[in-house]
């Protein structure tokens, strides 16, 4: 084997250089450059779209789709339509920052001033991938034609069809947070208020009166503190944190006091190394704690021991995960996420789009007692004496400069309808 040659510099006291890197070769018929530089020039000689194609040698997905789709001959249609090039994170390591991306594979249509057209990222079939090839040449005609190109996604104009719904409106951060974090983690009714958390400060738990506008109570759980999941046993309030699953504690919050009164530890996770808790709720005495996103755990208020564990059954979506979980004390409310179970995809079909739902559970069986539709994918739920209140997960994209936007929610709000 070759050694590098800031080795064999430091072994012989030569000066010593950047070592060079091959770029990852893309095998197959695309006409693949490796110079993002040059595929811009060439952008702007013979105006087509740039598709840059980042990557990086050792990415199993980014070969699993070059053996797939870059071989297909629909994809191959498209050959003469871009300037095709490969940016290796590996050798180019300024590139993906510069562009903000983070996830391997990714697919960005640049025009010749390097302004994002359309962009797109992991493993996918090729009717998804073609379609995409073929959204970023109709927006790149958009922009040539001086129109918007830049636009969000279809989204219904209501949460729920033929359901009349509230829009409950919760106080602002003073400081606008990344786009990523916009959305509500924990959600849950307690003593006449909502209380919740924001992903961008959850080391706080704020409680507003629905029917008033006046400021949020607000409790700050101390140093190193945060929590990913809110209930309620009636008298006090329940914290999951986000490292539940790997031993931190549960947290007792007494509201009256502001303070977080006690801990609970489950043990068993103690040996455990992920951190993976998403939601937290009270049902019939025992604290139900969504750690993945496809099964509940019980666990014991009184010492944090595991109880077992809750599957929905017979679930009406097909790749179904768990989003939220809440309780009105009798049943649980879990919103989901997946797919229609009469459409037949493998989970890489990214063409056959994800749908939404909360579902009435019973607790002891999972058997599903009720199902709603919902148009807008969940971040947290509460339920209140048939009454559920519901924040819906941000939906962001790039703009033209590749910087990070919300597209939604355009505010921030609770929606709420009455169970039938």
């Amino acid at each position: 084997m070759r050694s590098p040659y800031w080795l064999v510099a430091i072994l012989t006291g030569l000066p010593v250089l950047v070592a060079w890197q091959e770029p990852h070769r893309v095998k197959g018929e695309l006409p693949f450059g490796y110079s993002l530089e040059s595929a811009l020039s060439q952008a702007e000689e013979n105006g087509k779209p740039v598709l840059a194609y980042f990557t990086f040698e050792t990415c199993a997905w980014c070969k699993r789709l070059e053996v797939g789709s870059f071989s297909d001959p629909a994809v191959l249609a498209f050959s003469d339509r871009f300037n095709w090039v490969v940016v290796d994170r590996d050798v180019d390591p300024a590139v993906p920052r510069k562009f903000a991306v983070s996830g391997y594979p990714s697919m960005l249509v640049l025009d010749a001033k390097a302004r994002l057209m359309h962009r797109w990222s992991g493993f996918s079939t090729t009717p998804f991938f073609t379609q995409n090839l073929r959204d970023g040449l109709d927006r790149f005609e958009k922009m040539k034609r001086g129109e918007e190109w830049i636009l969000p996604p279809d989204r219904s104009e209501r949460l729920i069809e033929n359901v009349r719904t509230e829009a409950i409106e919760i106080p602002a951060p003073e400081k606008q947070p990344n786009p990523r974090v916009l959305p509500l983690r924990s959600l849950t009714w307690h003593d006449g208020r909502l209380w919740y958390t924001r992903n961008a400060e959850r080391g706080k738990v704020l409680g507003i009166d629905p029917g008033e506008k006046s400021a949020p109570l607000e409790i700050d759980l101390g140093e190193g503190r945060s929590v990913n999941g809110l209930c309620s046993d009636g008298r006090n309030l329940f914290g999951l944190p986000y490292g539940w699953t790997k031993g931190e504690p549960i947290l007792e919050i007494d509201p009256k006091k502001g303070e977080v009164i006690r801990e609970i530890i489950t043990r068993e996770n103690l040996e455990n190394r992920h951190s993976s808790g998403f939601g937290l709720a009270w049902c019939q005495g025992v604290l139900f704690v969504l750690d993945t996103r496809a099964s509940l755990s019980r666990v014991s208020p009184k010492d944090g021991s595991l109880l077992g564990e809750l599957r929905v059954q017979r679930p009406p979506l097909s790749q179904m995960r768990i989003q939220a979980v809440a309780s009105d004390g009798d049943r649980l409310w879990i919103g989901v996420t997946g797919k229609d179970p009469d459409v037949k995809a493998d989970a890489w079909d990214k063409t056959v789009p994800y749908l939404h739902a909360v579902l009435q559970t019973d607790p002891q069986s999972g058997r599903v007692l009720g199902k709603q539709a919902v148009n807008y994918e969940i971040s947290a739920l509460a339920s209140h004496r048939k009454t559920l209140y519901l924040a819906e997960n941000v939906v962001t994209g790039f703009d033209a400069d590749h910087d990070l936007i919300a597209f939604f929610p355009k505010e921030w709000v609770i929606h709420s309808w009455r169970w039938r």
